[in-house]
């Protein structure tokens, strides 16, 4: 874990602080609340139809790493068993398109970058980023978007992760 996070997560002194006002007391519970809301709604997602089937297939292939740049708990939405491990920004500091998120997936994974296949479907916060990190790359283009970067797209390209796992088993 990079120094940020640790230091984040330690207790930090502050000065003593009057007693606030219980107007201004209530105004920090509504913010309170109205933060707990957005985070308890980040947790409610709804799954493409070919998500976790995909996972499972791919679960019993190879151990996987979450990498996101949201704030969805893998474990809170149910996708916790089918990861080893799960990086965001919170997490570590630093996100998509950072070299070191990628490079921390590889590592819970004892692997060198080279060695994992990357897939995401954001042309480039996931393929491009992960392809500087040194990963191979693919890219799920579930609307059919034209790519519009100078570089390359992935070398390989699907539109859902059906046909991700039907190119695995052919």
């Amino acid at each position: 874990m990079p120094g940020f996070s640790l230091y984040r997560n330690l207790p930090r002194k502050s000065p003593e602080k009057k007693e606030a006002a219980p107007q201004a007391k209530s105004q920090q519970v509504r913010h309170g609340n109205r933060v707990s809301e957005f985070f308890e709604a980040r947790q409610k997602v709804n799954f493409y139809e070919d998500a976790i089937p995909a996972l499972d297939f791919l679960k019993s292939k190879y151990p996987m790493v979450a990498l996101s740049n949201g704030n969805a708990d893998i474990h809170k939405v149910g996708l916790g068993n089918y990861f080893v491990a799960a990086f965001n920004p919170i997490s570590l500091g630093v996100g998509k398109p950072d070299p070191k998120m990628f490079h921390a997936g590889a590592e819970a994974l004892g692997v060198l970058p080279e060695e994992v296949l990357h897939i995401g479907d954001d042309p480039h916060l996931d393929v491009l980023a992960a392809q500087r990190a040194g990963m191979q790359s693919v890219w799920v283009n579930r609307e059919e978007k034209k790519w519009t970067h100078d570089t390359h797209p992935a070398p390989f390209t699907v539109v859902g992760l059906k046909e991700l796992c039907d190119a695995w088993q052919n």
